[in-house]
């Protein structure tokens, strides 16, 4: 029985990715606020349209790599929330992030009288797990400690049913008009994902990505990218490729330590040493498709920074919608 409560532990915090389960999850129907104005973003340096930003490196051994660095995520998660509650909507998905990683550990173990010692106990009982498993797990039961002996909430206004609730942290992020909540929400209507969403939800779909779009948020632009490049959800797959290439020359974290881009390898430790996630976008599509996605990448940028609603909009196109304007 031990042991089949620490798989599903495992499997609670593995998957409890703050990214990956923020992506998915529906916030509650709210009305959107206005949109918000485009960020200017100068277009990068052009390199050779042919050539990738950076090449990847060889592998090399897990032993000789340094595992992500966690946070304390009591204290991440306690500014975080003050942020919020002020009206900053990222900080809203900061929280969400904290309390997606820790609360499952405190579930497990916050009732326990050592906390610590209940932890290696569980892993002692579990059978021949890879070390970095062990290694990545004791690492995030340091880093959500904080949520067995303190709450992070603490000096926050009286909320009735208290602020544990990722559900109310994403609805805040949400009506802040945060761009990446917005198309987190957009992902997680019926049928988005797979291609099978009905005209009205795509129409209301598309408007909401279209608005995410024009704020230039990089970390934005990587996902609808990403929704994008999906042949079951957009119209070009290659347009979903070009934003994700011109979010991470805008700045966002394209980077191996980026779980949402890397997934289980970044959490492993076990990426390409040195790669980013243009190297894999390269390996994935070519270096004939890589090259016309890196130009369409520097139009996009280009007309992110002039304000160019149409050309803009051309790049986010879902299958199935038309490319209504953002509102």
């Amino acid at each position: 029985m031990r042991n089949t409560a620490f798989r599903v532990f495992f499997l609670i915090a593995f998957l409890g990715v703050g990214a990956a389960i923020s992506w998915l999850r529906t916030p509650a129907n709210v009305e959107t606020a206005p949109t918000s104005l485009l960020a200017k973003a100068s277009p990068p340096p052009e390199p050779k349209a042919d050539e990738p930003a950076h090449q990847a490196s060889a592998m090399v051994p897990i032993s000789n790599r340094k595992p992500n660095v966690l946070p304390n995520y009591s204290e991440v998660v306690a500014e975080a929330a003050k942020r919020a509650l002020a009206g900053d909507g990222r900080a809203a998905l900061l929280v969400v992030d904290g309390l997606v990683r820790c609360l499952p550990i405190k579930v497990q173990f916050g009732n326990k009288p050592d906390p610590r010692a209940a932890f290696e106990s569980e892993l002692e009982s579990y059978r021949d797990p890879p070390q970095w498993l062990i290694d990545r797990k004791r690492s995030e039961f340091a880093s959500c400690s904080g949520f067995l002996n303190t709450d992070p909430f603490a000096g926050l206004p009286e909320r009735p049913k208290g602020y544990e609730s990722i559900r109310f942290w994403n609805d805040l992020a949400y009506q802040e008009n945060d761009p990446v909540a917005v198309v987190q929400h957009a992902a997680a209507q019926n049928g988005i994902m797979t291609g099978t969403a009905d005209t009205s939800t795509l129409q209301a779909t598309q408007a909401e990505i279209n608005k995410s779009a024009m704020t230039g948020d990089p970390e934005a632009l990587f996902k609808i990218g990403s929704l994008i490049a999906d042949g079951r959800v957009g119209q070009d797959t290659l347009s979903g490729y070009a934003a994700m290439i011109a979010a991470c020359n805008m700045g966002y974290d394209c980077t191996t330590s980026n779980e949402f881009a890397y997934g289980a390898c970044s959490a492993a430790n076990t990426c390409p040493q040195g790669e980013i996630y243009t190297d894999k976008m390269r390996n994935t599509i070519g270096d004939t498709n890589y090259a016309k996605a890196y130009r369409l990448a520097q139009q996009l940028q280009d007309a992110l920074a002039r304000g160019d609603t149409n050309t803009i909009l051309q790049f986010v196109r879902l299958k199935g919608a038309l490319s209504i304007a953002s509102r």
